[in-house]
Parts: structure tokens; sequence; C-alpha cells
């Protein structure tokens, strides 16, 4: 048996245009590992699931799993729908497609932990840090769970602070471009 974290159609549609295609091209490649580090060896129902466990996946790697009041997470990525039963194991729908840090996805047009977001969840304000040295100018695109475009800005500044407080409280995704090679999403809450 197997356990799945499964991203859901938008995950996959809110990847970097030509992205899949490039992992598609090459399935024995950087997709293989993307798609193992979504697999656990046995049955992990969401009931066996505790806050800061740590869970080994199939490309050896492993993912956080993070249970507060705003739900159930599986490294950035929140759980949509769990315990789906299958015939070799159990199926929970994901927010976002995961990405392992090993050396083979560091080829990928985007880095993951470039660019941290805080506090998250958020009450309005929003710290933005470039952890690494970009000195290009950054593009910040705020899209609901709907995939509808709330809002954009631009910023050259290696720390920037943004006043959410007028959005509605949910869920929204931050994509975060330079307009070349780097993009980067992350999952915000605002409470």
């Amino acid at each position: 048996p197997f356990t799945v974290f499964a991203p859901t159609d938008d995950a996959f549609n809110a990847l970097p245009a030509g992205l899949l295609d490039t992992l598609l091209a090459d399935p024995m490649g950087v997709l293989t590992d993307i798609l193992l580090y979504h697999v656990v060896d046995g049955e992990a129902p969401s009931s066996s699931l505790s806050d800061g466990q740590m869970v080994m996946t199939l490309n050896g790697e492993e993912v956080t799993v993070t249970i507060n009041m705003d739900g159930v997470f599986i490294n950035d990525a929140q759980v949509i729908v769990a315990d789906i039963l299958a015939d070799n194991g159990i199926v929970h729908v994901i927010d976002v497609v995961l990405v392992p840090g090993n050396s083979a996805t560091q080829n990928l047009p985007f880095i993951r932990d470039a660019v941290s977001v805080f506090p998250n969840p958020t009450s309005g304000q929003l710290n933005i840090d470039r952890t690494m040295d970009v000195d290009s100018e950054l593009n910040f695109e705020l899209y609901n769970i709907y995939g509808q475009l709330q809002s954009t800005w631009r910023s050259k500044v290696a720390t920037d602070v943004i006043n959410l407080s007028g959005y509605s409280d949910g869920k929204y995704i931050l994509k975060i471009s330079d307009f070349e090679t780097f993009v980067s999403y992350k999952s915000i809450i605002i409470q």
C-alpha cells in the first residue's frame, strides 16, 4: 500500500508556463523525482499524522506535516481532501505541487525558497525578504484560490512590507517572479 499526496489540476495549472511540458519531455528525469516526492510507502491516514512529523517519501527525502487551526499541511501544501481510500492505499488531495530540494530539481526554472514571506498566516502585514541575491526587480501577483488575479505590484528592495488588510480572510497564492528565470509560489493565509 501507498499514501499519495495528489495535487489538484489547479496546482498543476499554477506551475510556470512551459514547465510541465519540459518535465513531461523527460519522464525518467526530474519528473520522476517530483512524482516520487508525492508518494509514501504504506498507508498514512490523516488520523495517524501529527504536527511536526517528518515523513519519508519514495524519492528518499522527507516532507513535513504541519497541523494547526488552519488545517493539515504537507510542506507548504494544504490537504484539501483527506483519506480517499484506494485499492492500494490512501490519497490526500493537496493544493500545491510539492518540489523536493535535491540537486536534480535545482535546474528547474524556479527556486523554491529564494524569497521568504512572514508572518503566515497574516492579519494584514506581510513581510517579504529575499533570501538570495536577486538584483532585478521582482513582480508579485496575488491570486485567490480560484486562480483569479487580485493584485500585482513590483519591488526592487531586498525587504518589503505589503499591506493585505483589505482582503477577505482565506487562502491565496502569491506568485513571485523576476521576468526571466526565477519564479516562486507561496501559499498565503489571511485571517
